[in-house]
């Protein structure tokens, strides 16, 4: 994930039986199994209540394994008042461990979560068109957040990230003419977060997985929103605008080298010389600043690159408008900035 080290988590202890928090998780859990609904639903309850009140940077990974076990089945009949209850813990739980400051735990959680069908079932319910509208949301949050987006074609990624980016204009209007308002009344403030900082974490997500995932998050206008927030107070909105704006930047610098280097294959080949060079592919004498176009002709040149003289890259440090030099200044004060935001926090 995409996150902060604060901690690395050493104060716990490893003996996940020995654990104080979250003593009575194992025994809810198994009543998820008896043949009572209204035991499960009450179990279900208890689970959330227990999860909610636990201070997760004290917990292992190991202590959810056996709950997450337990919520799959849950799922089936996703219209069940079950399955909500279940969808709400998967979401609290992802809230409290992708904002938690301990790294090696946070890892190990989700490398657990992956583990299990889990994933599967909630992408299933959420292409599901009889799921309820505010348990498929709820979903929508936690299949970005859980990280099990496998590639671009995941029939769930461009949905759901079309989702985030309407309900993120949203609350940027709303927030526009009501400065004020960070909406303390949503979902999201009974966990100590903003709706905007939800939709920026979810939105950002998956920026540098692939290519093809950075694309799409481009092209719906990653850049310019990620400029408007580079300065935000909340740190987690601040840190994901920086990913996508560093993004943009490669992007960006790129293609101006990819531009350059087409230009001086260009200008070698174009180079007139009273040096020759044989072809060994048909013995002839070529000119030499003619011999690379040569070798394309028998498709020699395919998968090679060839160096610039030093005369071309003094050229290009005169006449390529210190593109270097421009990253790492845009770059060094994106930091310092992140870097003085982190510290009033």
């Amino acid at each position: 994930m995409h996150h902060f080290e604060i901690c690395t988590g050493n104060n716990a202890s490893q003996d996940v039986s020995q654990r104080n928090e979250l003593k009575n998780l194992p025994s809810l859990v198994e009543l998820l199994t008896t043949e009572d609904s209204s035991v499960r639903l009450d179990s279900l309850k208890k689970i959330l209540i227990e999860i909610n009140s636990v201070q997760i940077d004290l917990c292992h990974a190991e202590q959810f394994s056996k709950l997450l076990d337990g919520l799959e089945p849950l799922l089936a009949d996703i219209q069940s008042k079950e399955a909500g209850l279940a969808v709400d813990i998967i979401e609290l739980l992802w809230i409290k461990r992708v904002f938690s400051t301990v790294e090696n735990e946070r890892i190990k959680f989700f490398a657990i979560f992956k583990e299990k069908q889990l994933g599967k079932i909630m992408k299933e319910a959420y292409l599901n068109e009889s799921t309820p509208q505010q348990v498929r949301e709820s979903l929508s949050f936690s299949i970005f957040e859980w990280d099990i987006i496998e590639n671009v074609s995941d029939p769930c990624f461009k949905p759901i990230l079309d989702n985030i980016q309407i309900k993120l204009k949203e609350e940027e209007e709303h927030l526009l003419y009501h400065p004020n308002d960070v909406n303390q009344d949503s979902k999201w403030s009974k966990y100590g977060l903003t709706t905007l900082e939800v939709l920026f974490s979810a939105f950002s997500v998956y920026i540098s997985n692939s290519d093809k995932l950075d694309e799409e998050v481009l092209k719906r206008d990653g850049i310019n929103i990620s400029l408007r927030y580079l300065k935000h107070p909340s740190i987690w909105i601040c840190y994901s605008a920086s990913r996508i704006f560093r993004l943009a930047l490669h992007r960006t610098l790129d293609f101006i080298y990819e531009e350059k280097e087409i230009r001086m294959q260009k200008r070698l080949e174009a180079e007139e010389s009273d040096l020759e060079a044989e072809c060994e592919q048909c013995g002839q004498m070529i000119p030499f600043g003619r011999f690379l176009l040569h070798m394309k002709s028998h498709n020699a040149m395919e998968n090679m690159h060839y160096e610039i003289s030093e005369e071309y890259k003094q050229d290009d440090k005169v006449n390529d408008n210190s593109s270097k030099p421009i990253q790492k200044c845009l770059f060094e004060n994106l930091e310092v900035d992140l870097l003085y935001i982190i510290t009033q926090c």
